[in-house]
């Protein structure tokens, strides 16, 4: 059964106490929807009585809410969809468009399709080189181009009604546009730069040039690079083996990216690694009471918590001492622009608050004045690694972000 609803919780619940009794299986899915009901789920289990055949399987997406004493319990299988426009484009063939599909009148059917396949592979495609391919990560899924295709189909279906060809320059092209850069992909959009490409990618690919001869998916800026041109077929399995014969090593330039990306990909990979590294340094409690020559200093205090002492009292010194707000009265608050900067002052305010009030504990425990606790430990270990602490993101902040930077 499928978990995302208060109801599903008692069946599912109901569907594993007569499991475990009887030794049959359940299967729940996309229990990332409820982290907070799993935890319940766990401690259900551990009371129950189980058969030795009981079985119980989840399929989640990734997500950091999943208890992860669950995951350390549990047999773990990843399946992650290989990278690429070609593996995008053969799961297109094979899981949303179909021979029957494809193949029904008007014969430009099966070429609208292939150009929908090709987009929604593009924009795919685009999500593993943030931020460069989009600003941020997006939710694009195989749903969406479920929904492009039927847009095409009911379009085609209303325009050809039975006949074997239609005038490429009466379908409604500024219709697919919109549905597709407004409604189905662009509506999980938030970003005027990312509008901007997507508008430009469906500019370039839904347009009555796509069934002239030879018109290319790219555009090449190097002559060294193979163009790729839509192929001049008519049915499911022409396109489907045209897909099947393209080059396993792909260039960026499919996606409209530049040559270099993925260099610039594997360094920002390479910049997190060492971010992740800096995390890795120890920053318990454990190291307070170090007295190593190698870890501390003579009076006893861990070298690190020197440095970030340092770094903290430099916060405070950059942080305003108080901040202003604005002045109310009868006739501003009337006005909604008023009332819009009057919040966000009350947001910062509040922000700036939490700020000075966890540098000023932090500052306490590097001066052997309290105890640290799980919160304080987290940040202190956030900013000695240079790390924006999550809590302090009211905004979004660029990935590149030091918490220097970002103070």
């Amino acid at each position: 059964m499928a978990i995302g609803s208060p109801e599903a919780f008692e069946e599912a619940e109901n569907a594993i106490k007569l499991a475990s009794r009887s030794g049959s299986w359940v299967l729940l899915k996309n229990v990332h929807l409820a982290p907070t009901w799993l935890i319940e789920l766990e401690k259900t289990i551990y009371k129950l009585n189980l058969d030795p055949s009981f079985r119980l399987f989840l399929t989640m997406e990734i997500n950091p809410k999943v208890p992860s004493t669950l995951i350390r319990s549990s047999y773990v299988l990843m399946f992650e969809p290989p990278a690429g426009i070609k593996a995008a484009m053969l799961r297109s063939y094979t899981q949303s468009i179909t021979p029957e599909r494809s193949n029904m009148k008007p014969v430009q059917r099966s070429k609208l399709h292939f150009i929908a396949a090709w987009f929604n592979a593009v924009v795919q495609e685009r999500l593993r080189f943030i931020p460069i391919g989009w600003s941020k990560k997006y939710e694009f899924n195989l749903s969406d181009q479920r929904c492009l295709l039927d847009a095409i189909d009911e379009w085609i279906e209303s325009l050809g009604k039975g006949r074997e060809v239609i005038d490429p320059d009466k379908i409604p092209w500024d219709a697919l546009k919109t549905l597709a850069s407004q409604s189905i992909f662009g509506g999980k959009i938030d970003n005027d730069f990312d509008q901007k490409i997507l508008q430009s990618l469906v500019d370039q690919f839904f347009t009555k040039e796509s069934f002239n001869l030879n018109k290319n998916l790219f555009e090449n800026i190097d002559d060294s690079e193979q163009t790729l041109t839509i192929p001049e077929a008519k049915t499911y399995e022409e396109f489907l083996s045209w897909v099947q014969q393209l080059p396993e090593i792909e260039s960026p330039q499919w996606s409209g990216l530049p040559l270099n990306v993925e260099r610039l990909n594997r360094l920002k990979a390479a910049d997190q690694l060492i971010t992740n590294f800096k995390l890795l340094q120890s920053t318990g409690e454990e190291e307070i009471q170090a007295s190593t020559s190698l870890n501390t200093k003579s009076d006893g205090k861990a070298q690190w918590l020197t440095v970030l002492h340092k770094k903290i009292e430099i916060y405070l010194e950059m942080l305003p001492q108080k901040t202003l707000t604005m002045k109310r009265d009868a006739n501003l608050v009337k006005n909604p622009l008023f009332r819009f900067l009057d919040r966000e002052v009350q947001v910062l305010s509040a922000l700036q608050t939490t700020i000075s009030s966890d540098l000023t504990l932090i500052l306490e425990i590097c001066n052997g004045q309290r105890k640290s606790t799980n919160y304080l430990k987290k940040i202190a270990e956030n900013l000695h690694a240079d790390v924006i602490p999550t809590h302090w993101k009211k905004y979004v902040v660029p990935l590149t972000y030091t918490a220097n930077d970002w103070i």
